[in-house]
């Protein structure tokens, strides 16, 4: 009798094992959501009370500036780095992860400048 690798093959589930396997992923897959909600809603808390002056919103810029820069170490800060220099950073980090999108958006821009060029063009030869 050959032995089965149940590392790479798996024996078929009864129709109640199939049954029970379908309510323990059910259950997983709503504590998943209960979390993934709860986090969410805890953080929009956390950021709705934190957030009350202006301090609190440029400090919570500058967190998102150094989150996204890596612009977290002091040495960094010191050696000349001054807040409007990270604008190219984070520009060039939003082009390299929505570059299809935004080249999409580029060309619709110039066709719809285009099409409106043309259209006063017209009207200009038709009203000389």
């Amino acid at each position: 009798m050959e032995t089965v690798n149940y590392a790479i093959t798996y024996p078929e589930l009864s129709k109640d094992g199939q049954e029970r396997t379908k309510l323990i992923v059910e259950k997983f897959r709503k504590q998943l959501e209960d979390i993934a909600n709860d986090t969410l809603v805890s953080f929009a808390d956390t950021m709705a009370s934190e957030i009350v002056n202006d301090d609190a919103w440029i400090n919570f810029r500058r967190t998102v500036i150094d989150a996204l820069c890596g612009y977290g170490d002091r040495e960094k800060k010191i050696a000349g780095t001054y807040d409007g220099q990270w604008w190219t950073t984070i520009r060039k980090k939003i082009l390299e992860e929505n570059r299809e999108s935004i080249i999409s958006d580029i060309i619709l821009d110039k066709e719809h400048e285009i099409k409106n060029l043309k259209e006063q063009i017209c009207f200009l030869q038709e009203h000389r």
